[in-house]
């Protein structure tokens, strides 16, 4: 007589054998698209892959890799050849430069690769190398393809920018710090080239001021530095500031310095010629006029120096006379702060004129305290100047701004 079988536990068995079902193609299904990945020595992990390759260019005939390292270059993968013994299908994927297997179950693969004439990376140069930026450029010999684009990597290729040109500046890099450089090419096939490895580093920063005082000073007098430190560097000690500053003087130091320009050769209109360095700033004096074009025709200019009668016939610099302008100290008063020679031709327009050509240039120049007070300039000697200057003349009074 065969007994009741309880039908709540047979509702339980049943919902136990779906679950392992259920669990066991799960389990199939995440083998179903499996990325044949590489280690970290770029090797071959899955022991179920035998890697085929051709001999020769177009010989059809193939041999068993002895080594497990993917094929960088030189080679490109066969689709209609590559295959798994159960089914499973492969592809390549251009990307992780790996092969794909899809299959539904463990399977045993071949990959077949034929030869190609493969683009080539020769040598990558290193050029323009500063604080912040180095520049690359790729000498590499076609295939028989044409390149398409160029990889390049700063990090040792865990990422790439891409470029149509065999050149790329890599900017905003750490000063004085060493990169590890990746290059590659990928022709009209997306087939890559070798892959190119360098290190470079950028410079480390040296700051104006230090450059002055710690490799063009090397005694007063030298280089036409003098170091104001008091103790007197002149003959006459009524000549010393007394500040601690670097200051050039002589009849024609060699003090010039090219500001508000990246051409190889500066430009007149951008001559300057360094006062000297006071603290970690230096202070620079345009070497000739400055022009309406720089300053303007608003704020305090009057009219060009033709239009005033001056003469130029004693003129020994080199900007066009006709852009020569007069200008104000201040129409209304005497008060520096209120001109508009300050407000506008200097801090307004001259600072828009560097922003025109880079705002970096105008991002050098600091807003700085000065010491401003009326002196009897006929009678006044150079320390009563000076004086004057530090601020500690009774008519010295302070003022910060950019000039």
């Amino acid at each position: 007589m065969i007994k009741n079988i309880n039908v709540y536990k047979i509702i339980l068995i049943i919902l136990i054998l779906f679950c392992l079902t259920l669990v066991i193609a799960v389990i199939i299904l995440e083998k179903g698209n499996n990325e044949l990945m590489l280690s970290a020595n770029n090797t071959i992990e899955s022991n179920a892959l035998t890697m085929m390759l051709e001999t020769d260019i177009d010989s059809n005939e193939y041999k068993a890799a002895t080594s497990n390292d993917w094929p960088e270059s030189g080679y490109i993968f066969n689709a209609s050849m590559s295959g798994c013994e159960r089914g499973g299908t492969l592809s390549w994927n251009n990307e992780t430069n790996k092969v794909v297997m899809e299959s539904l179950d463990s399977d045993k693969c071949y990959v077949y690769f034929d030869r190609y004439n493969s683009a080539v990376i020769n040598n990558v140069t290193t050029s323009n190398i500063t604080n912040s930026s180095i520049t690359l450029t790729v000498d590499v010999t076609e295939g028989e393809n044409s390149i398409t684009t160029y990889y390049f990597s700063s990090d040792n290729g865990n990422s790439y920018v891409s470029s149509s040109t065999n050149t790329y500046t890599f900017n905003n890099l750490s000063t004085g710090t060493e990169y590890n450089f990746r290059v590659y090419a990928v022709d009209v096939n997306g087939i890559r080239s070798n892959t190119y490895s360098l290190s470079e580093s950028t410079t480390s920063a040296v700051y104006f001021a230090d450059y002055i005082k710690n490799t063009l000073y090397t005694g007063d007098g030298n280089n036409g530095l003098y170091l104001h430190d008091g103790v007197g560097s002149y003959t006459n000690a009524d000549q010393e500031a007394g500040d601690n500053s670097y200051r050039y003087a002589g009849a024609n130091p060699n003090n010039y310095v090219c500001f508000g320009s990246n051409e190889a050769t500066c430009p007149n209109d951008n001559l300057y010629r360094i006062i000297g360095v006071f603290g970690e700033q230096v202070k620079l004096i345009k070497y000739d006029y400055a022009t309406t074009e720089q300053l303007g025709t608003n704020g305090e200019y009057f009219e060009t120096s033709a239009e005033a009668g001056y003469s130029t016939s004693y003129y020994k610099g080199m900007v066009n006379t006709s852009l020569i302008g007069t200008y104000r100290w201040n129409s209304i008063s005497i008060t520096w702060s209120s001109s508009a020679l300050n407000t506008g031709n200097l801090n307004t327009n001259y600072i828009n004129y560097l922003n025109n050509i880079n705002s970096k240039w105008s991002d050098m120049i600091e807003t700085t305290t000065w010491k401003v007070g009326g002196m009897a300039w006929s009678t006044n000697t150079v320390k009563q100047y000076y004086t004057t200057e530090l601020g500690s003349s009774s008519s010295s009074t302070t003022y910060s701004v950019t000039f």
